[in-house]
């Protein structure tokens, strides 16, 4: 059976030629196994014309963008594929994805020797085909043991970098369905054992789209299925053997339907799929972004305002922008249309911020911010508080929303507002931030005691119950819901062997 409207475009750099030490001939085979598989008419059904391999010395940056431009003759009714893997580094000038030819110099991708995040938006956005699964293995780290990293493969040369979430935020704008599979969050690395033929990432893949694990849905494999495949293989592998956290991310338009990616082990297709082949839940890492969030994101890298280069090198006053010293702008960050300086960024003592619309998060010296034309906050120091720092003191007057413990003076009644629950009280925080400070308390004490491997594993239960306490404050119900199924499941796994980890779990299950 062949899945007719089926494209794909398979890269595994492998080799550099002229940057031998970044050789990583894993990702060759990664690419090399992907592109039979999704050609194999017993598994994937792509007709074998339709699928364009690249890997080493073909791999270039003139034969991948020739590639992508050749997909401009995709229709509207096509599916296409976009595998890459090997490295994803930073030149001055842009976020790349290294190709075969790729120069380093003082540890950076030479401008014009890779493929260039807006390069990539540009050909991609010349695609009409109106499906498109976009997977990126684009950070790697070689080693047997986290704790004994040593070099990672290239480490003397460039530090791979994962894509930034603003960079995958704008894939999505570039034409209809458009779903993007990274193969780590942007912090984190993509493992894979020396001794191994593939990636971890490519060997969950792989067996994905084989249909191991995988469910059929009308003959197909469906994105969502192959991701939360893949989600949990990759995520539970590496705790088990490193304890460290590797976890796949999904970025996808709110809203957007299921969509098939491949036939499920050659099958006969059983008509489109629809709304009941939807999952009812997905887990993993799922970012869900508004449309006009990524067209925002894709026009800032376009038209060169956002230079995510410029979100890797900030220190002291180097961030400039226009002619003031601006740090919240050209940073890797997304939050709605806004872009901001969130990672300990150092702006010292004479960064002007005045003309930046997001956050400064642990300034050097003193900072006074105006917000409209009335209200000014002087933090003297200290940290402002925007997202889930419980630290508010002081007079709090009405038409603003305080969140965590408040003292000070008050001279009207404090609504808080939890889900569709409301209560009035002084100071009340929602129970969920009552259980995240309970497993803090959880976590010091591990940690205290020298379990690191646990204190590990609760700090990402931990981290999901800030997206939960993150989702419920903007009434997003249904990832409230993923949230908490999450941190209950990794909480279950942990009290196995953890008893006295049962009452956070019966904690959970009373909230959700």
């Amino acid at each position: 059976m062949e899945f007719n409207t089926g494209h794909a475009l398979v890269i595994g750099v492998g080799t550099y030629t002229k940057a031998p030490q970044l050789d990583v001939p894993q990702t060759a085979e990664d690419a090399r196994q992907v592109a039979k598989l999704l050609a194999d008419p017993d598994f994937c059904g792509y007709p074998a014309g339709q699928v364009t391999l690249l890997t080493g010395a073909t791999a270039t940056r003139q034969n991948i963008l020739a590639a992508l431009e050749s997909l401009s003759s995709t229709s509207d009714a096509d599916t296409l594929t976009i595998f890459y893997s090997g490295h994803g580094h930073y030149g001055k000038d842009s976020y790349y994805l290294t190709t075969g030819d790729t120069e380093i110099v003082d540890r950076k991708v030479v401008a014009g020797t890779g493929v260039r995040e807006a390069e990539l938006l540009e050909r991609l956005n010349n695609i009409p085909a109106g499906r498109a699964l976009l997977i990126f293995n684009a950070c790697h780290a070689g080693a047997l043991a986290p704790t004994a990293l040593g070099e990672e493969p290239g480490s003397a040369a460039i530090d791979s970098a994962a894509l930034p979430a603003p960079l995958t935020t704008a894939l999505l704008d570039t034409g209809k369905g458009r779903v993007v599979i990274t193969a780590c969050k942007e912090q984190q690395k993509s493992y894979f054992i020396p001794t191994d033929q593939t990636t971890l990432f490519a060997q969950y893949l792989i067996d994905g789209l084989q249909g191991r694990g995988v469910e059929s849905r009308r003959g197909y494999i469906s994105a969502f299925d192959l991701y939360e495949y893949i989600y949990y293989g990759i995520n539970g592998e590496v705790k088990r053997r490193w304890k460290v956290e590797q976890d796949p991310v999904l970025t996808i338009h709110q809203g957007i339907g299921v969509m098939a990616v491949a036939l499920y082990r050659g099958a006969s297709a059983q008509g489109p799929l629809n709304s009941q082949d939807q999952p009812t839940a997905l887990g993993g890492e799922v970012r869900e972004v508004d449309p006009a969030t990524s067209r925002a994101a894709k026009q800032q890298i376009l038209n060169g305002e956002l230079n995510l280069a410029a979100g890797r090198d900030i220190s002291g006053n180097t961030v400039v922008h226009g002619n003031q010293q601006d740090a919240s702008r050209d940073i890797d960050t997304i939050a709605g249309n806004q872009y901001k300086a969130e990672n300990d960024i150092n702006i010292g003592d004479k960064s002007d911020a005045r003309a930046s619309q997001g956050f400064l998060l642990r300034p050097t010296g003193p900072v006074s911010q105006t917000f409209g034309k009335q209200t000014t906050i002087d933090t003297s120091g200290g940290d402002y508080a925007e997202g889930d720092i419980e630290k508010q003191q002081g007079v709090f007057m009405s038409g603003g929303t305080v969140y965590g413990p408040v003292t000070g003076s008050n001279n009207g009644m404090i609504s808080a507002s939890y889900g569709t629950q409301q209560q009035s009280a002084s100071g009340a925080t929602s129970p969920l931030r009552n259980i995240r400070s309970h497993l803090r308390q959880v976590i010091d004490a591990a940690q205290a005691r020298g379990d690191n491997n646990l204190a590990m594993d609760l700090d990402g239960v931990e981290q999901i119950l800030g997206e939960a306490i993150r989702a419920e404050r903007e009434n997003d119900n249904t990832q409230r819901a993923r949230k908490l199924r999450q941190a209950q499941a990794d909480l279950d796994d942990l009290a196995v062997s953890q008893p006295a980890l049962k009452d956070l779990v019966g904690m959970l299950q009373q909230v959700q």
